[in-house]
Order: C-alpha cells, then sequence, then structure tokens
C-alpha cells in the first residue's frame, strides 16, 4: 500500500496556486463584487475572462484573542487570565485551553467561469481549528453567480453564496471536585448560554446600465 506524504499535499496546493489565477482580493466581500465583476464582463463582451481564479484567502488564526468565523468576522474571544464571577481575586490563567486557535488557519475561495457567458461557480474550504476547549468546525463555499443581458446596454447580475457545516464547539472547564464551568467566566457551566453561529450568507443583486 503506498501512502501519501505531507509533502505530497504541499506539492499539489504549490501547482494548484501556480495554475490557477490568483486575484487580489482578500476578503469575502471582496469576492462579492469580483464575481459580479467577472460575470457582468462575460456577459457583455460574450467572452469568460478568466477561468479559475482565488477570490478569496484569509489568514482567520485568532489574533488577540479573538477567534473568527469562516467570513472573517469575530464569534468568540478566547480568554487568557480569567477572574472568577464568583470572587475577582481568584484568577488563573487559561490561554493554554485555547492555543491552538492561534496555529494558522487559511481558508479560501475558488471561482470556476464556466463556458456559459457570464456564469461563474465558486467553491470554498476553511479547515477550522481545535484547541483543549473550543473547536471551531470545518465548513464548505458554495456560491453561484448568474448575469444576463435583457436587453442592449442593459446588464442584470444576481448572485448568492454561503458557508455551510461550520458551528462552533466548547468544553467546560472542570475543577478538582469534578464540576463544571465556563472556562471564559469560571461560574457554573449550566448558567452559561453559548454564542450563537449563524450560517455567513449573502444575496446580491446588480443592475447595470451602459452608455
Amino acid at each position: 500500500m503506498i501512502r501519501s506524504k505531507p509533502g505530497l499535499f504541499a506539492a499539489a496546493l504549490l501547482a494548484l496556486l501556480l495554475f490557477a489565477r490568483l486575484a487580489n482580493a482578500q476578503t469575502l466581500d471582496d469576492h462579492r463584487s469580483r464575481v459580479l465583476q467577472v460575470a457582468g464582463i462575460g456577459v457583455e463582451k460574450s467572452l469568460r475572462p478568466t477561468g479559475v481564479w482565488f477570490s478569496s484567502i484569509s489568514n482567520l488564526s485568532a489574533n488577540n484573542g479573538n477567534v473568527s468565523g469562516p467570513d472573517g468576522r469575530p464569534v468568540f474571544a478566547a480568554p487568557s487570565l480569567v477572574a472568577s464571577g464568583y470572587d475577582r481575586s481568584v484568577v488563573y490563567d487559561l490561554s493554554g485551553f485555547y492555543q491552538g486557535l492561534r496555529q494558522p488557519r487559511i481558508n479560501f475561495v475558488l471561482n470556476y467561469a464556466t463556458v456559459t457567458h457570464g456564469e461563474v461557480i465558486s467553491l470554498g474550504f476553511d479547515p477550522g481549528a481545535r484547541s483543549e476547549k473550543m473547536t471551531v468546525k470545518r465548513a464548505l463555499f458554495l456560491g453561484y453567480t448568474r448575469a444576463f443581458m435583457p436587453q442592449k446596454n442593459l446588464t442584470l447580475s444576481f448572485s448568492t453564496g454561503a458557508w455551510i457545516l461550520g458551528g462552533l464547539s466548547e468544553s467546560p472547564c472542570v475543577d478538582s471536585y469534578e464540576r463544571e464551568y465556563h472556562c471564559g467566566s469560571l461560574t457554573a457551566w449550566s448558567d452559561y448560554s453559548k454564542p450563537k453561529y449563524r450560517t455567513p450568507y449573502y444575496l446580491d443583486l446588480r443592475l447595470g446600465f451602459s452608455f
């Protein structure tokens, strides 16, 4: 049995980067603008302006304790020095529980302008991150953009996309008596309200005139 090596995966990723056309866009908002632009050009000029390109590449590693969702927006603040909600003189350093969230976490959105003029299909991946007390789940991005010309000099475009399957998972801190606490406040785990995770999505419509 032939086993794959980490170097082979790195080489494959590098090859993908070399063959794809890497756009300057770095965020999901830039992606939204870019795919609409490409689709509009495709239908107006009856051509496929770009074949395959990245419209979003982001490093989402936790900075200053802020953990981001796949769209780059903060969803959780990983604690470091935490004082008990019951006794402020009781302080613990809990940063080690969240160390894994600070490791490199690169997600991307890859786009393909199809043979149909003005059509773009988008796929993305967020590898997530894992630490002892918090997990950012892996997520997939699915997007579709289409532009039409109902009449000369008029372009109608729509674009939609969403990160799916993602989410957050937390575990409690436990003391020597096996009592469970929320790590961020050192208060009872049963009283903790977990942050709500909303699936990042968008729907854009654009009407363009040319003169």
